[in-house]
Formats: C-alpha cells, sequence, structure tokens
C-alpha cells in the first residue's frame, strides 16, 4: 500500500471513528435522561405510575452497545491500516444444525 494511499484510508477511519464517538456521546446523554425522567415518575408517583416494558432506555443501551461494538472495529481497522495489511482473511463460522422438532402423532386407543 502507498503511503498517500494509506494516509487517505487513515483520515476516512479516523472521520468514521469521530463521528461514531459523537452519536456514542449523544446515545449516552439520552440513556442517562431517560434513566433521570424515570427516577423522578418513581419519586412522585411510586407505584402510582405505569412503567411500560418498551421503555426508551432499552433503545438507547442497544444503541450504545452497537456503537461502541463498532468503535472497537474501527479501532482494529486503523491498527491494519497503519501496518500496511491490505487484505484481511475473514473465518465466518456457521451456526451448528438446529434440532428438528418431531412431532409424533397419537396412537388411536383400542378401546375407541
Amino acid at each position: 500500500m502507498k503511503e498517500e494511499e494509506k494516509k487517505i484510508r487513515l483520515e476516512k477511519l479516523t472521520c468514521r471513528r469521530l463521528d461514531r464517538l459523537r452519536w456514542l456521546k449523544s446515545c449516552c446523554e439520552q440513556a442517562i435522561k431517560c434513566a433521570q425522567e424515570t427516577l423522578k415518575k418513581i419519586d412522585s408517583e411510586g407505584l402510582n405510575n405505569n412503567y411500560s416494558c418498551n421503555h426508551d432506555i432499552q433503545k438507547w443501551s442497544e444503541r450504545i452497545h452497537r456503537t461502541s461494538y463498532e468503535l472497537w472495529l474501527l479501532s482494529d481497522v486503523q491498527r491494519l491500516v497503519e501496518d500496511g495489511v491490505e487484505k484481511i482473511t475473514v473465518v465466518v463460522e456457521e451456526e451448528p444444525d438446529k434440532k428438528q422438532i418431531l412431532s409424533i402423532p397419537k396412537e388411536k386407543n383400542e378401546t375407541n
């Protein structure tokens, strides 16, 4: 890999990482906001409030998790580019065959 090409790739990776970092911060702020709102409801309404199982905190925490994972991957890719690696071989492990569920018909009772 030529130095100029390497420099361009590293700049693109850095921009992507900064973008993801800003998104991660935003998601964290939203998760904190959701948690603070819930704490206020707990303090003010206690058991009289209707607490939803579809709480927004789950959405934000999943986004935090995915973005953190992406940042981790991007940092690995950046290290590979810095080392001049042009091609990466990826081995994908396939899921083992799912167990088949067999339904066995009931035998008729002889008295029927």
